[in-house]
Order: structure tokens, then C-alpha cells, then sequence
């Protein structure tokens, strides 16, 4: 096996692609390289925090009532 790209690399932290999963493991037990750009990676992705999921506000009612005065004027 060749050097892991960083599409590899990726699919491996997030444990993605099953059949080359097992492959990537291995190479990175046996190549210090890789295993220092997976860290890198790893150390990369680990301090990505996803957003906070904010719901958006119902504004519904005051909508249909904005409509509502829009019709009757």
C-alpha cells in the first residue's frame, strides 16, 4: 500500500469505507509518516466544535396576521 492521501486519512477518523478501513489501520502501524499526518488530522478535527443547533423562531402567527391586514386593506 502507498502513502495514505488525505481523503483516506479522513474516512479513517471518521471510520468511514469499511473495506479500506482495515488496510489504512494497518499501513498507519507500519508508516510513521502517515501516522503523523492522521495525528495532525486528528488533532485538526478534534478541536473543530460543530455550531449549536439554534431552532428558528415561529413567527407563524404574527405572519398570517401581517397577511391578514394586508388582505382587508
Amino acid at each position: 500500500m502507498s502513502h495514505l492521501r488525505d481523503d483516506d486519512l479522513v474516512l479513517l477518523y471518521y471510520g468511514e469505507d469499511a473495506p479500506r478501513l482495515i488496510a489504512a489501520s494497518r499501513h498507519l502501524r507500519s508508516c510513521a509518516q502517515c501516522a503523523r499526518a492522521y495525528e495532525a488530522l486528528a488533532r485538526t478535527l478534534n478541536a473543530v466544535t460543530p455550531p449549536e443547533l439554534v431552532e428558528p423562531a415561529d413567527d407563524t402567527f404574527a405572519i398570517r396576521q401581517l397577511i391578514h391586514e394586508q388582505l382587508r386593506g
